[in-house]
This record gives C-alpha cells, sequence and structure tokens, in this order.
C-alpha cells in the first residue's frame, strides 16, 4: 500500500491509497459539515442537502445520477453523520474519471430543482416516521436528545418535522454554498488508483469552488447523566445504557475500546455470556462505542419482555459495578485485544473500510494513521491501564439510562444503579 496526500490551491485535500492487486476503487468526497454542526432552527439541513443533491446537477439530472454508474457496474450512495457527510462510489478503477465527474457535480453544482423540494423534505419525514416505528434505532435518538439536551449533538441527523419547515429551498441553496467549500473537503480514494491523475481530476472538476472558512467544530461536551422511561405499546422493553467514552484523540481511547469488547463486543463477552447464555433474558445484547472529535459514549444495549425486565436490569447493574469495581482479567485483556486486531485487519482488506479511514483521520487528527500504528497502540495496552479506565469512566453516577417499551416510570425504581 503507497499513501499519498495532497492540497489543491483552494484547500481541498487529495488523499490516496494505492493497492496494486486489485482492479476495484472505492472513491468518496467528505465535506466536513454534518448535524452537528447546525443552527437549532436548520436542524436537518445537511441531511436534505444530502438528499436533494441526487435530484439534479448542471450536467446530470437525477436519472443520470445512479444510471451511469451502475451501468458500468459501480454503486453511488452518501450518508450523513454529526460530525461529516459522504458521498461515495463503489466501482472500477478504470470508472475514476466517470465517479470523479458525478461525485464532484454532487458536491459543486447541484440545481436543487423547485418541483422536486417538497417533495423531497416529505420524503424525510417519511423516514424520521420509519425511524420511530424501529424502537431499536429510535431509542439512540432519543439518548442523545436527553444526554445532550440544549446541544446540537443531541439533534436528530433528520430533523425534525418542525425544522424541516423551516428549511426553504433558498436557505438550503444558501448552506450548501456556505459549507461546500474548498476548506472542507476531501477527496479520498482507496484502490488501483494513481494519486497524480486523482489530483488532476479534482484540480479540473472541483478547483474553481472557492477556499471558503472550514467549519469551526463544536467545543467538546460530555454527556450528561440522566434515567428516563418512554412508555410506549410493543411487545420488548428496550434498555439502553450510556457510560461517557474517550474522544476519537484521547490518549484513553484504546482502553476503551478493549473495555468495550470485554463487556459486550461478541457472543463470549460478559454481557453475552451473562444475560443470554445463562441466564436466557434476552436475544439481542451487545455494547459499541459512538465516537466523535467533541464528545463519545459507550452504549450498552438489549431488549426483553416485560415480566423480564427487573432480572435483566439487575444482571446488568452487577456486571457494570462488577467491572467498575473489581475490574478485568489479564487474560479478558489479552482476549480482547487480539479480538480487535484480528476484527481491523480483516476490516483493512475492505477499499471502503480504507477510504473512510484516510479521510476521517485526515478530519479528526489532521494526519494519517498506519494500520501499523494502531495495532502498535493496541499492544502497549496492560490490564492495569484497562481497569485504571474502569474505575475512571465506569462510574454510575456518570451514566445515562432509557428504557423504551410496556413499563411505566414508578416501575423503574429499585431498578437502577
Amino acid at each position: 500500500m503507497e499513501f499519498r496526500a495532497s492540497k489543491l490551491g483552494n484547500g481541498i485535500r487529495v488523499l490516496s491509497e494505492k493497492h496494486t492487486d486489485t482492479c476495484a476503487l472505492s472513491l468518496g468526497i467528505w465535506i466536513d459539515s454534518g448535524s452537528g454542526d447546525e443552527e437549532k432552527r436548520l436542524c436537518g439541513v445537511s441531511h436534505l442537502i444530502e438528499h436533494m443533491v441526487f435530484k439534479g446537477t448542471e450536467n446530470f439530472n437525477a436519472f443520470q445520477i445512479v444510471s451511469l454508474p451502475e451501468a458500468v457496474g459501480a454503486e453511488i450512495n452518501a450518508f450523513t453523520s454529526r460530525e461529516h457527510t459522504c458521498y461515495y462510489t463503489q466501482g472500477l478503477a478504470s470508472d475514476l474519471e466517470l465517479c470523479m465527474k458525478i461525485l464532484t457535480d454532487l458536491v459543486s453544482r447541484a440545481t436543487f430543482p423547485a418541483d422536486e423540494y417538497d417533495k423531497e423534505r416529505l420524503v424525510v419525514t417519511q423516514e424520521i416516521r420509519s425511524g420511530e416505528d424501529s424502537p431499536d434505532e429510535h431509542i439512540f435518538d432519543v439518548f442523545f436528545e436527553k444526554a445532550y439536551k440544549g446541544n446540537s449533538v443531541g439533534r436528530p441527523i433528520l430533523g425534525t418535522f418542525r425544522s424541516l419547515g423551516n428549511i426553504t429551498r433558498a436557505r438550503l441553496n444558501n448552506y450548501y454554498r456556505f459549507r461546500y467549500v474548498g476548506e472542507n473537503i476531501i477527496v479520498s480514494a482507496a484502490g488501483n488508483i494513481n494519486h497524480d491523475e486523482l489530483l488532476a481530476l479534482t484540480d479540473k472538476l472541483l478547483g474553481h469552488l472557492p477556499a471558503g472558512v472550514r467549519t469551526i467544530k463544536p467545543k467538546p461536551t460530555v454527556m450528561k447523566a440522566f434515567s428516563q422511561v418512554i412508555t410506549r405499546p410493543q411487545e420488548h422493553v428496550h434498555v439502553l445504557v450510556g457510560i461517557p467514552a474517550p474522544r476519537f484523540n484521547d490518549h484513553w481511547r484504546v482502553e476503551g475500546a478493549v473495555m468495550t469488547t470485554i463487556a459486550g463486543g461478541g457472543m463470549s463477552s460478559r454481557f453475552y455470556q451473562e444475560i443470554r447464555e445463562k441466564l436466557g433474558l434476552a436475544y439481542s445484547v451487545y455494547s459499541y462505542q459512538h465516537v466523535q472529535a467533541d464528545t463519545s459514549v459507550e452504549f450498552l444495549y438489549s431488549s426483553t419482555e416485560p415480566k423480564k425486565l427487573k432480572k435483566l436490569m439487575k444482571a446488568l447493574n452487577s456486571e457494570i459495578l462488577k467491572m467498575h469495581s473489581t475490574g478485568v482479567t489479564e487474560e479478558e485483556v489479552k482476549m480482547a485485544k487480539t479480538q480487535i486486531k484480528g476484527q481491523m485487519l480483516l476490516a483493512n482488506e475492505d477499499l471502503e473500510f480504507r477510504m473512510n479511514s484516510l479521510a476521517v483521520n485526515d478530519l479528526m487528527l489532521g494526519r494519517n494513521r498506519s494500520v501499523e500504528e494502531v495495532l502498535e497502540e493496541i499492544d502497549k495496552v496492560s490490564v492495569e491501564r484497562v481497569n485504571e479506565y474502569a474505575k475512571i469512566f465506569w462510574d454510575a453516577q456518570n451514566m445515562g439510562i432509557l428504557l423504551l417499551g410496556p413499563v411505566k416510570e414508578r416501575e423503574l425504581e429499585g431498578m437502577l444503579l
């Protein structure tokens, strides 16, 4: 693998990682702006832009945007997160120019057709309703809203019915012109790529953009502790526990990853073995870290029948307190480190993962971070450090606890840590 990085005069960063043993290419254009960078009244504007650019550009109509890549076997898609927006293709390296022409039009020449605007806002409202109908997804949105109340991190990526009504076509276009500028753009590619060719194409197709001003990111924040029940008529009670976790560039981050893996990072994890295998209280139980530059949360999730809720909460509480007070073993740390390294090496076989990693490391750290560097960081983790991490971060007083389902607030008494 050969990594190269260049920068255009208008601030656009061009990153590539050459893989000579493939005919494929993963190509992405990243915008350093997401839902966490929005004003409250324009909540959801980043996601709505992501939808609307696919409705037409100066050089391609809506059908051409999707049909031209598909005609050569490529995939085109996009996503919006709290920190970034990304437009990407997965295809053959020989189709680089075609994919670049379409992606660069999306981020610099979108026309936002008036006859499509209201229709697409309705599509997003349906997307919001669909998410609310999926309790295992909806509970995470509600958690962010409660844990980060009054902060942009807590607002939904899709926006709200009210905020979508505030986003006129003119406001959408102004936001697009303000955020989609050179200083906010990264072109990232992984595969059988010629860096100089990619750089020349980027200059040709995006060199006209103004440099603009890079997005000023929110100040670091920490989730607020809370406990709440949201009563809904459904079959299961969904349980979500959130613990403040290290930010992306925090020196505790790797210890946090090891702790998460031990807690609920697979079928051999503590939570899975105790709650599902031993006690049979739930089908789904897992943990994962949501990591951002300004804040992070370690999530513990499960769901169960209402009649088993007390036993589930007791088991969760017991395991959390045990990990905080007595810690984990050297054997558990060793196994978790090996698991993380194996998963990472396997993930790095995927070109889309590599393309994403190049961009995210640049956006978050301002530099490339090699696979070897990450492996070395994992190897340095000791059981002493992980247990110190547990003492600092796994404190019940700092946790957020949310229950969603056929349960009443008063039933929460006696279930909490």
